[in-house]
């Protein structure tokens, strides 16, 4: 089936649900896993711990190191459960301070 593609909205959905009920929409659903090396993630962290904005808890580098033992990357079988991104120009976008 043809999609328009003259939007692209940025959703996150937390659950498989959501996922199918925006399918039922018409609305495609795809996945991107982005590997960010650890270095370039505390950069950002760093970044935003120093904003110190209202209610915001500082994140610690200790923190950052435990998480990855609570994601599990998905597998050629769980991606193909995805719709295929359109061809799409690549736009790199740098954040924060230089």
């Amino acid at each position: 089936a043809e999609r328009d593609s003259g939007v692209r909205l940025l959703v996150a959905l937390r659950s498989r649900r959501e996922a199918e009920g925006a399918r039922a929409l018409g609305v495609a659903v795809e996945l991107h896993c982005l590997d960010v090396p650890i270095e370039e993630r505390w950069r950002g962290i760093e970044v935003r711990n120093s904003e110190a904005a209202w209610g915001a808890v500082p994140i610690t580098r200790d923190q950052l190191e435990s998480w990855p033992v609570f994601f599990e990357r998905p597998d050629a079988a769980e991606m193909e459960t995805f719709d295929t991104p359109p061809e799409t120009e690549t736009v790199r976008v740098r954040s924060g301070p230089k």
